[in-house]
């Protein structure tokens, strides 16, 4: 399961009432229960407390894809109350960057450049691109690349392995 988020905007956290929390779940191989509580003191993902009371922080909410490039993807979350230099109610956008600490690093990672599915780079649900296996190798790691086509610009930035499984990998 992909990682998700969770807005709860009339929340209070710290004494702000309503000013809302938004929980950052990392994504999962099962479909276990959340208890949103063991985000919210870090475990399994992370909450983000909005700022002041009243500003309903996490009404609107969306992944930004990885605006930082540090292969996690980032959120987007709003705050419609919010009161920006002194404009009641104006609204304020938080990008919010996802915490290093949150990518798992693999000794073995798959792609499939024809996967449809979530991808977490295990065999049965392998990356859609070398460039997220890269991100998430771990040192000295195997990418295994299934057969099929496409072209891509990749960095690599650490010594990896490319193994062709079924096919043939060009560089």
């Amino acid at each position: 399961l992909p990682d998700g988020i969770v807005g709860a905007p009339e929340a209070g956290f710290a004494g702000r009432a309503r000013g809302g929390i938004s929980y950052v779940v990392y994504g999962k191989t099962t479909g276990t229960l959340v208890d949103l509580a063991d985000v919210e003191n870090g475990t399994g993902g992370f909450a983000i407390a909005g700022a002041f009371a009243g500003d309903e922080s996490g009404r609107g909410l969306s992944a930004a894809g990885d605006l930082n490039n540090d292969c996690l993807c980032d959120t987007v979350v709003g705050a419609p109350f919010a009161d920006p230099a002194s404009r009641e109610a104006a609204g304020e956008t938080y990008v919010v960057f996802t915490p290093s600490q949150a990518a798992e690093l693999f000794a073995e990672a798959w792609v499939d450049f024809n996967h449809g599915g979530a991808s977490l780079g295990t065999e049965e649900n392998p990356y859609t691109t070398l460039q997220q296996a890269i991100c998430f190798a771990g040192p000295d790691a195997v990418i295994r690349v299934r057969a099929g086509a496409t072209s891509e610009t990749i960095t690599i930035d650490k010594p990896v392995s490319l193994n062709a499984e079924g096919g043939i990998v060009s560089i």
